[in-house]
């Protein structure tokens, strides 16, 4: 089972590094991340990080260029949507821990700042909780690289075009406007 999960891994990592713009190309990196778990794609991610080669933002691209609306069955389209939002956060993980840093950390974050705008409304209000709490959570400890903080600034920019009905519905939208 090792090696069967072995493979898988360098068959993402190989299908990362090829021209996904090529049809054949994306559906075989499709299929592959169909069968995978976000779970197993963010460990994959990890390890691409802590690698001293690894190039965490191609494997990243790939599965967000993978999982898009526009290369997406509607079938697949609630599935790889949760997919990219949880790769997104796992991310910010990554950020926020030290594990993703330097070259590769600002790689991820220029990546991910053009990518945002093609997630959903209540997704980029997820996403500045989830910032807002880590730096509530970190200001206590002492501890914090600031490295989600480039992402505030996109996520509020989206908040502040939503419809106003939007904005009423969530108490923090309403907190941080106060």
């Amino acid at each position: 089972k090792k090696e069967a999960r072995g493979s898988m891994d360098e068959d993402l990592i190989k299908f990362s590094q090829t021209n996904l713009s090529d049809v054949k190309n994306l559906k075989g990196f499709q299929e592959l991340i169909s069968s995978t778990s976000a779970k197993k794609l963010s460990k994959l991610l990890r390890k691409r990080c802590e690698n001293a080669d690894g190039n965490p933002s191609e494997l990243m691209k790939a599965i967000l260029i993978g999982t898009s609306k526009e290369n997406s069955h509607s079938e697949s389209e609630e599935r790889n949507e949760e997919m990219r939002e949880e790769m997104v956060l796992n991310v910010m993980e990554l950020l926020e821990s030290g594990i993703l840093v330097d070259s590769k950390a600002n790689s991820m974050i220029g990546l991910l700042l053009v990518e945002l705008d093609s997630f959903t409304d209540s997704f980029s209000i997820e996403l500045s909780e989830k910032i807002v709490f880590t730096l509530e959570t970190f200001e206590e400890y002492g501890e914090y690289n600031g490295n989600s903080l480039s992402f505030l600034s996109k996520t509020f920019g989206t908040i502040s075009k939503m419809e106003e009905g939007w904005t009423k519905k969530s108490a923090f939208v309403k907190r941080m406007l106060e």
